[in-house]
């Protein structure tokens, strides 16, 4: 990660994710709740400007940004990235098994964004960007930087004005290729001046009112990702 190797064997769970019909297994319930007081769990308004990078010689990194969590001594990495130029909900984590089990290509969680573009978007452009639009981006696959070239899934996008952003979007999208909403309205003619992540995997950014604010999930929260490991 960032340059450096990971151990993420020795970061990943101990308890394996129960069949569906065990979810309420007291013993597997037991097993996870000891499990969960041995991993950090944090959600974050990530500001704009601030990088997901954990290399502290990077002055923009994400963990300068977050600052010193109390009690916590463990690495804690950011699950998936949002880009510079964008903020909002970021989760963070020591667990390696969420991150690989959240960033899973056959397992891409749900993303919800607010995206106001220059311009108001035509129902047409929005239709579009809804169907799926082909985009260029550049991916990291087995060390080695690829390009991909391929249309976007199919998303669902809502209009979602108000008095301070009359041209606001809302997109919520279930892949995550490098700057994605950005390419996407770009190749229709939208130039994108705010990009906001409010959700991701079932959390919220409840919790985290103002860029920069922090807190550790909830069981509740961690319930919700729970059951998005089990598929």
């Amino acid at each position: 990660l960032d340059g450096k190797l990971v151990q993420w064997e020795r970061l990943n769970r101990a308890v394996d994710p129960p069949p569906a019909g065990l979810l309420q297994s007291t013993g597997w319930q037991s097993a996870r709740r000891a499990e969960r007081e041995a991993f950090v769990y944090v959600k974050m308004w990530k500001p704009k400007g601030v990088e997901c990078t954990t290399d502290m010689r990077n002055k923009r990194n994400v963990i300068a940004a977050l600052g010193r969590l109390p009690g916590v001594s463990d690495r804690i990495f950011p699950v998936g990235r949002l880009d510079v130029d964008s903020s909002g909900l970021l989760l963070l984590t020591s667990d390696g098994h969420l991150v690989n089990s959240l960033l899973r290509a056959g397992e891409r969680k749900r993303k919800l964004y607010y995206v106001s573009t220059h311009a108001r978007a035509s129902d047409e452009q929005i239709r579009r960007l809804a169907a799926g639009v082909t985009i260029t981006t550049v991916a990291q696959r087995d060390g080695r930087a690829k390009t991909l070239t391929a249309p976007t899934r199919r998303c669902v996008v809502l209009r979602a004005a108000t008095p301070e952003s009359p041209n606001r979007i809302r997109v919520e999208l279930i892949e995550g290729r490098n700057r994605q909403i950005r390419k996407m309205c770009e190749v229709l003619g939208l130039r994108v001046t705010k990009l906001h992540r409010v959700g991701f995997a079932g959390i919220d950014l409840v919790g985290c009112p103002r860029p920069g604010s922090w807190c550790f999930l909830s069981e509740r929260e961690l319930d919700v990702l729970d059951g998005m490991d089990r598929g």
